[in-house]
């Protein structure tokens, strides 16, 4: 459903290190992407990580193609 322990990503889904600097060009979305659950998934929503997944990769896509 959700791995509440996943990548540690900044507002832009960019992928952080243990330092919490950017590794240039690695994005994490959806289900990749931790922290956004702390340490569970606190109840069964139908969709959320697909609509997390739909929202977040039209950004990268937009910051990917220079749009934002």
């Amino acid at each position: 459903m959700v791995a509440p322990g996943g990548l540690i990503v900044n507002s832009k889904s960019q992928v952080l290190n243990e330092n919490d600097e950017v590794i240039e060009g690695l994005y994490a979305i959806g289900n990749v992407s931790g922290g956004l659950y702390a340490v569970d998934y606190p109840t069964i929503c139908n969709a959320n990580s697909m609509g997390r997944c739909l929202t977040f990769g039209y950004l990268v896509g937009r910051e990917l193609a220079g749009l934002e």
